[in-house]
């Protein structure tokens, strides 16, 4: 697909969507994705809170990497949103007829996604 990932998206809409209301719709999609995998990681980081640390030393170093990882993921978030906001994450084709296709392009978020690879980022030796 144009030298992007093989996974990426197409989306196509018919004529009857103006440019306006398809940008809108992409606009809403990608915030939902965003939101979903933002809601992911966030869970999956407090599923590491209930751990017993063998030490209070150690409690203090974990909980001080997750507060770290919690800011790293509300970074990731904010830049996603800034992404998608200025619709850098989509190349738009508009043909004559007036349908058009959209196909999405990784921004930076994207690849930072791409590094933490649903919990690999945070399989860290607590």
């Amino acid at each position: 697909m144009n030298g992007y990932l093989s996974n990426s998206i197409r989306v196509m809409f018919p004529a009857a969507y103006s440019q306006y209301q398809a940008i809108r719709l992409l606009q809403f999609v990608t915030e939902r994705a965003i939101a979903t995998t933002q809601a992911k990681l966030e869970n999956d980081l407090r599923s590491l809170q209930p751990i017993v640390w063998p030490t209070e030393a150690d409690k203090k170093r974990a909980f001080a990497i997750i507060r770290k990882d919690e800011v790293t993921i509300n970074k990731w978030g904010r830049e996603a949103r800034e992404e998608a906001y200025k619709g850098i994450n989509w190349i738009h084709k508009w043909n004559a007829n007036g349908d058009s296709s959209h196909d999405f392009r990784p921004g930076p978020a994207y690849g930072q996604l791409k590094t933490i690879s649903s919990l690999g980022w945070l399989q860290r030796q607590y």
